[in-house]
Parts: C-alpha cells; structure tokens; sequence
C-alpha cells in the first residue's frame, strides 16, 4: 500500500498530541509494508527537516525502513480574527501545489486537521480514497467559556467541510463516535474507528506500590481552560492548606499568578524530557485529568504506563482507557472536584489505590503502537 500522510507537524519538530500521532503512525507502519510518503511542517522562520534527519529520528541509524518525506514551512499571519483558517488553509494549498503530479500515485491519503483541505476541494480528479482526522473534534465539545465557544464555532464550519468532502473520518472510539454520527451526521459506513497507541518501551515492568498514608496527586498539562484547571485550583482551596494524607503534584507552564500557595502543593515546571516525567509520573498515585474536551490524551495513556490509577472525565476517548477497575470516569461538568477528593480519594485503603494502579499498568498494554500500527494497516487496506 502506498500512503501519502499529511500532517500539520511532527514529534519531537512540533509539540502536540496530534503531532506525537503522526510521529508514531510514520514510525510504525512501513513495518507493517505500507510505503509512506510523508508531509509535514515546521514554524515560519524554523529550519527544515531533511528526509535523512527524519528517517534517523524515526528509524535510527543504518535501518531497514524509511519514509519518503516533504518539510514546508506553516504559514503565519497575525493580527486578525480566524488567522489560523487562513493559515491552515494556505498550508494545504501548498501541500497539493507540490504533491498534484504524484497525487494520484497514492492508495490512501491520511488528512491530519486540516492538512488535506485543499486537496479535498479537488476531490473530484483524484484517484485515492481520502479520510480525515481531527482527533477529539474538540470544537464540538462541551465548551465553558465566551471565548472558548467563539473559537470552536469559527471552526466548525471549515471542520464539518473537510468531513464531508472526504471518503472516511477517522474516530479513535467512546464519545467520538457518538459526536460523528449524532452532532455531525457523518454516516456510521464513514467512520474509521482506530484507537491511539502507546510505545511500549515506555510501559514500567511493576507498578510502583503505595505504603504510606500520603496520597499523591498529579496534574500534567498547561494553563488551559478545557484541561479543568480552574476546578482543580477551586478544589485545592476548599480542600485548604492543612489537609493530611495528601499531595498535589503539578507539571507544566503553570503561572505563578495561578499557583495555590500549600506546603501540600508541589509546582515542578516545564519538563521535555520524558525519562525526568517518568520519575514524576512513579512518585505519584493518581492522575487528575477533568478536560472538558479530549481525544485520547496522551497524559492518561502516560500515566497508566507508569502504573497510576486515573481520575478523568467522561469525553474523547477516555472510556476505552478509564473504568472503575483503574480509576474514576465522570461526566462533566463536574459539580464539586473537592467533595470527589474528600470523599472517593482520600478514604481509599493502601490495597485498593495498588489494585487501580496495578489496573492501569494491565490495561495500557493494550493500546501498543505495534498493534494500532497493524489494524490502521488493516482497516485501510480493506478501503482500498
């Protein structure tokens, strides 16, 4: 099978969830025969990244397998409302205008976001079958906020387009599915469900046991709205500064001006290094992850890798990782985060916290990148 991948970044050139998919989906499938021709993006004013730079990223030195890829720069306007539609959309163009002599070369063209608008748009002289995937469809989302609800309604529209101009759209599951086919009417026949994958190397071989009395609470993630952080920081002062048996740990560009003052509350910063968050990750026991909107984080599937229960919200994709076997799933908004801590946390027993995370280890295995690498091979095979 013959790929063309259009992605708006790649891991580690671009940092994202999105970008981080599409590190693993070129990594993992031309082990699986699928000969991938890549597209991908950096910054305006960045370097580009040579297709030999890539490859040692991806492969190594002296492998077997590789990609064919193509770097641009994203375009960058600023100062005016739905830049980034424009932006996106110039991008595209770009993509097509380089690809158009080859485009028809290809079995199947992988859109992430809107790389593929402007290929969509000429749908109609291309021989490939198309899909799309715009992860978590977050502009659909339960949204809290003015400005959070503008932005997803400018995007919408542009959104429901590109879904409805190609062949499939991708889903990784749960809530997903319900928001393609109930909010956005996209016909079940049309959606390709495929969860995302996890690296197996970075799974622990044991959970790291609690036996102590303290709890440790983790948070990981930016200032962000949509991640619950003012619920979070709202729980942390009802919940005081002389609370016992607790501790909240924190990763991440936090603001001192959004930072709760405790002797409880520890902030570590930004971190990139995955091996320093895994040290975090094994230092703690639960994840506190409330999103109001989500696709399948990252963050839960780190977390459940190092052998943490999980405490998260019922939206993207979180149901296939989070039950009540290795944690909480709640549906939002949640009425008072604080009350769950005082109640549901703290009262549990050193055994039960072990089990949720002995759970989470068991079920991460699972999703590795090796299998979700073999049934994307599969599924779009049988669309072909």
């Amino acid at each position: 099978m013959k790929l063309l991948l259009l992605t708006d970044g790649i891991y580690p050139y671009v940092m994202g969830g999105m970008q981080k998919h599409s590190y693993y989906l070129a990594k993992v499938l031309p082990m699986h025969g699928v000969e991938v021709t890549l597209v991908h993006c950096v910054a305006k004013g960045q370097q580009l990244i040579t297709e030999a730079e890539l490859n040692k990223q991806l492969f190594g030195e002296n492998s077997d397998v590789s990609v064919k890829s193509y770097c641009l720069e994203f375009p960058k306007h600023m100062g005016y409302p739905g830049h980034y539609l424009m932006e996106s959309f110039e991008y595209s163009k770009a993509i097509y205008t380089l690809l158009k002599s080859e485009i028809n070369n290809f079995d199947f063209i992988y859109c992430k976001g809107f790389s593929g608008w402007y290929t969509l748009s000429q749908k109609r002289t291309i021989s490939a079958k198309i899909g799309v995937n715009f992860h978590g469809y977050e502009m659909f989302q339960y949204s809290d906020g003015w400005k959070t609800k503008l932005q997803h309604l400018m995007l919408r529209k542009p959104v429901l387009y590109n879904c409805n101009k190609a062949d499939f759209v991708f889903s990784y599951g749960g809530k997903i599915d319900e928001l393609l086919t109930n909010t956005l009417k996209i016909t079940s026949n049309k959606v390709i469900q495929i969860p995302a994958g996890f690296e197996s190397d970075n799974v622990v071989s044991e959970v790291k046991l609690r036996n102590d009395d303290v709890i440790k609470i983790l948070f990981v993630g930016r200032n962000e709205r949509r991640k619950g952080i003012e619920e979070i920081n709202e729980a942390l002062y009802k919940i005081g500064p002389n609370v016992v048996g607790l501790e909240f740990h924190f990763v991440g560009p936090i603001p001192a001006d959004k930072q709760v003052n405790g002797n409880h509350i520890v902030y570590h910063g930004s971190m990139s290094d995955y091996e320093q968050i895994s040290k975090i990750y094994q230092s703690c026991d639960i994840l506190l992850a409330p999103s109001f909107s989500e696709g399948m984080p990252n963050v839960i599937m780190e977390a459940m890798a190092n052998g943490l229960a999980v405490f998260t919200t019922n939206v993207g994709a979180n149901s296939l990782l989070v039950d009540k076997e290795n944690g909480w799933l709640l549906e939002i908004p949640i009425t008072d985060l604080a009350v769950f801590i005082r109640d549901e946390i703290i009262t549990l027993s050193v055994s039960d916290l072990n089990a949720l995370k002995n759970n989470s280890l068991k079920k991460i295995k699972s999703f590795s990148w090796h299998d979700i690498g073999k049934l994307t091979f599969e599924k779009l095979s049988a669309k072909t």
